[in-house]
Order: structure tokens, then C-alpha cells, then sequence
């Protein structure tokens, strides 16, 4: 009795387990390096089950993914169909960016009506949607923006997503908020936990690990009702929809700088700014430009502000200034350039002779002594 009452504990706190570890419902799996280089390769993966590594390729509408839209979104709008192409277990397309900035891989497929009458859930026509940022260049910061999916996630501030930063998400539908939705956050490790969205349609989201992070949400929009291509009948939509993010680890330690003054070259919209980074008692001071070929009336705000937020957060993680996205990331490259030169370099020249000039002073002192102690 006993071993049976305790083989009936240990499959419920298994069942519990297993509960915890993978997202509610299927999703559409979206995979690649989020970050890259102008004319480098990216080779994209998408699947169809639960995020992180639980695949379903034997679900009928996994046999169905090519026949959706994937999309790469570029920062001046533009769009970019890409092919798939079949493997066991996943289908793979490859996109080479040629434009420096935050460019979003999206997804949008539909598995069409699904018959849920019985638990008072209608006759959905299902749609599953999945979008991720792709990082060209030196992009630091950046903003969640909307594509052409219906149901989306958004952010109206950039964010540098970063480990222990708390960003604030918005759930929309067709550009409007949706209030009091429940959101499906995946941690790399598995880890999933539930939160809804206020009165404004947002939520707040800590990241506190490293990796790629999923939100998940279900829109479902019962003022829509139709025939599908099929001819089937359904009196609802409803939107499967989630966004892949990669937070990344913090770099260095701010209060780490050593005093001196460093150069630093990063690539701008019309080519290189150079620049000059003064640290005195161990904090930035004074960021100064020596070099540039951008246009003035466009970058001159850029200039301004970005040295100064540089100061002030004591960090290279500030917002870009709009319409100047390319000269700020331009700045706060070369700034990290200058700050990297160093920790590289060690003591600055500055100090390197002081040093120099000490211990000569030392050992004239030495001299000296031994002179006089011999007389």
C-alpha cells in the first residue's frame, strides 16, 4: 500500500514537473543567431511545438509550414519573402542582409478551422505567428516594433535587453492594445510562468538569464466570422502569436575605467567617427569628437545627446536618437572601441610616466644615499 501510494506521489510530482517546463499549447519555433554582419549568411529555422527543444514534426499542420509567410522586414520597411525548404524535423531558409540595423524574421501561417464547440471555444480559423529582431551591425539598443502581423508584441522604448532589465511589453491586435490577456513568458531553461496584460494592454517583463526568452499570447477575435479557402465555416479567429528575444549578458563593469584619455573609430552613416574619451577618478568625463563625414542638420542631434547620455549612465547602453539611429550607434561604438583600447593597454600613457619619473626619482635617491653614506 504504501509503495503504491508513493508511486502515485512521485508520477503527480512529475506530471507537475513536466507541466512547468514547457509553454501551454503549440507554438510556431523560431530559430537563428539574432545577431549579424552585412552580407553575412543567417540560416533560419522554423518548427511547430513547445519552446525550447520540444519538437512536434509529426503534427499534420507541421507537414503545412511551407505554405505560410516568412518574412524579413528591413528598417527602411522594405520586405524580403524567403523560401523553406523541407527537412525530418524543421524547414530552413537563409537570408543575407545587406543593410546595417534591426531588421524582424516573421512568420505567419494558418492551420485552418479547428473545431472547438464543445468547449465553448467556436470554430476558430487559427492562425499561428512568430517574429524575432535580427541585429545588423553594432546595434546596442533597439525599439519592438510592429510588422504586419496582426497579433503582435511591441515596445514603445528602445531597450538593450540585457540580463536583469525589466522591459515593458505591449500586446496588440490590429495596432490596438488587448486588455487583460493572458501572456506565456519561457525562460532558455523552460521555466514558464503567467502574467496578464493592465488596462494599457502592457506587461512588464524581467529578464534574468541569459539566452533566447519566448512571450506567447492568444488573441481571439469573435467579432470575425467567414468561409476559408476550404470552404469551412468558422465564427472566430484566433491568433497563436510569439516573439523570440535574445538578452545577453552585461559586458563589463562600469566602474571599471581607468583614467587617461582614449581614441575610438566606429562606423557611421557617411563612414567613420573618431573620437576622444577622457576618464578621470575612474568615471567618463568628457566624450569628444575629432573626426566625421556625417550630414550635419541630420546627426548634429545625435552628437549632442548621445556623448552626454554616455556620461550621465556611466554605460554605452542608452537610447539611440531617432531619425540619427546610424550616427548614435556609430557614436557608442567608437566610445566602446576607445574604452576597450584601456582595458587593453593597461596603465595609460599618463600614468606609465609618472610611473617612469618615480622610480627614477627612487633610484637617483638610492644613488645619493650610498654616495653620502661612503663619504
Amino acid at each position: 500500500m504504501k509503495r503504491k501510494l508513493g508511486l502515485i506521489i512521485l508520477m503527480m510530482m512529475l506530471v507537475l514537473t513536466l507541466g512547468t517546463s514547457v509553454a501551454f499549447g503549440h507554438e510556431i519555433m523560431l530559430d537563428f543567431d539574432q545577431q549579424a554582419e552585412a552580407g553575412e549568411e543567417v540560416e533560419i529555422e522554423l518548427s511547430f511545438g513547445h519552446f525550447p527543444d520540444d519538437f512536434d514534426y509529426e503534427h499534420y499542420f507541421f507537414e503545412s509550414l511551407d505554405e505560410g509567410e516568412l518574412l524579413v522586414v528591413a528598417e527602411d520597411g522594405s520586405m524580403t519573402e524567403l523560401e523553406l525548404t523541407k527537412q525530418s524535423d524543421r524547414y530552413v531558409a537563409s537570408f543575407t542582409p545587406q543593410q546595417e540595423g534591426v531588421h524582424w524574421v516573421t512568420f505567419n501561417g494558418t492551420r485552418g478551422v479547428v473545431d472547438r464547440v464543445d468547449s465553448d471555444d467556436g470554430l476558430q480559423l487559427r492562425y499561428y505567428d512568430a517574429k524575432a529582431p535580427l541585429l545588423v551591425g553594432n546595434v546596442r539598443n533597439f525599439e519592438v516594433t510592429g510588422t504586419s502581423l496582426a497579433a503582435e508584441f511591441i515596445t514603445q522604448d528602445t531597450s538593450s535587453f540585457k540580463v536583469g532589465e525589466q522591459v515593458t511589453m505591449e500586446l496588440d491586435y490590429l495596432g490596438e492594445e488587448v486588455r487583460g490577456e493572458d501572456v506565456t513568458l519561457v525562460s532558455p531553461d523552460g521555466q514558464v510562468s503567467q502574467v496578464a496584460t493592465d488596462a494599457q494592454g502592457k506587461v512588464d517583463v524581467e529578464f534574468n538569464e541569459e539566452g533566447i526568452w519566448l512571450l506567447q499570447a492568444r488573441v481571439v477575435d469573435t467579432d470575425s466570422q467567414g468561409v476559408d479557402e476550404d470552404g469551412n465555416e468558422y465564427d472566430r479567429e484566433r491568433f497563436n502569436t510569439v516573439l523570440y528575444i535574445e538578452v545577453r549578458e552585461e559586458h563589463r563593469d562600469d566602474a571599471a575605467w581607468q583614467d587617461g584619455t582614449y581614441t575610438g573609430i566606429g562606423a557611421g552613416r557617411g563612414g567613420n567617427i573618431e573620437l576622444e574619451v577622457t576618464v578621470s577618478d575612474g568615471v567618463i568625463t568628457a566624450i569628444e569628437i575629432l573626426e566625421h563625414n556625417e550630414t550635419t542638420e541630420i546627426s548634429d542631434p545625435a552628437f549632442e545627446e548621445i556623448p552626454t547620455a554616455i556620461k550621465e549612465a556611466q554605460s554605452t547602453d542608452v537610447e539611440l536618437v531617432s531619425g540619427a539611429t546610424s550616427t548614435s550607434q556609430g557614436i557608442i561604438e567608437a566610445t566602446e572601441v576607445a574604452l576597450e583600447e584601456q582595458e587593453e593597454s593597461g596603465l595609460p600613457i599618463e600614468q606609465i610616466i609618472m610611473l617612469a619619473i618615480s622610480i627614477g626619482l627612487i633610484v637617483i635617491s638610492i644613488i645619493l644615499f650610498k654616495n653620502v653614506k661612503q663619504q
